[in-house]
């Protein structure tokens, strides 16, 4: 027997392979974003990201949850937003065992109300009520960002995740435009911009367009 939280289709492709006279038993819809968690999306570019990070930091209450790519990029924003009278704490997968169990033990009980994280907090881990969930750096697949914004809007309670995107952004964004429109959140211009934008791919003379069912 085996269980997962998730079960995306590559996975269960995976399992069908190796498995025989096999059972699968779902018992929630495929892979998908929260609807208690309202997405916003917000321009900025690389050199932008920590003025706009701050700002919003000033306007909110509550826990808050920021994800970054590299280990190096969490060490940095975290001793930056330290020196700046943040409180935070960090984890990744450089940290040691009992490092990365402090770091969630002091989120939880709210000692430290940012965490900041590569995707290895994305999975795994169960935060009751985080109000809001940054993605600083943006993933680069579908599944990675539904896995990081879950973990607000848990429980029952409303959540809010927030995602600096620019153009570097390019493998996700028309995966995300659509499920934004799914969910019937918010599409700032800048996002129909981007989205219509790399709908064209160039090769050569020829020109392929990709129509968003």
């Amino acid at each position: 027997m085996l269980f997962s939280a998730t079960f995306s289709n590559q996975v269960k492709q995976v399992a069908i392979n190796l498995l025989n006279n096999y059972y699968f038993c779902s018992i929630s819809k495929e892979n998908d974003a929260n609807d208690n968690i309202e997405q916003v999306l917000v321009n900025a570019e690389e050199d932008q990201k920590l003025y706009k990070l701050h700002e919003i930091l000033q306007k909110i209450n509550g826990s808050c949850l920021i994800f970054l790519e590299t280990k190096r990029a969490v060490d940095n924003l975290s001793n930056f937003l330290n020196r700046a009278n943040y409180n935070t704490i960090s984890i990744h997968g450089d940290k040691a065992q009992h490092q990365r169990l402090l770091a969630i033990q002091k989120f939880s009980k709210g000692e430290v109300p940012i965490l900041i994280a590569t995707d290895v907090a994305s999975r795994g881990l169960d935060f009751p009520n985080i109000p809001y969930v940054f993605n600083y750096d943006l993933p680069k697949n579908i599944d990675d960002y539904i896995h990081r914004i879950g973990r607000t809007g848990r429980c029952g309670n409303k959540g809010t995740a927030i995602s600096f995107i620019n153009e570097t952004n390019k493998p996700i964004i028309k995966d995300l435009y659509n499920l934004l429109r799914k969910h019937k959140q918010e599409i700032p211009e800048f996002m129909e911009g981007l989205f219509q934008k790399f709908q064209y791919e160039k090769f050569g003379n020829s020109i392929i367009y990709f129509i968003s069912i």
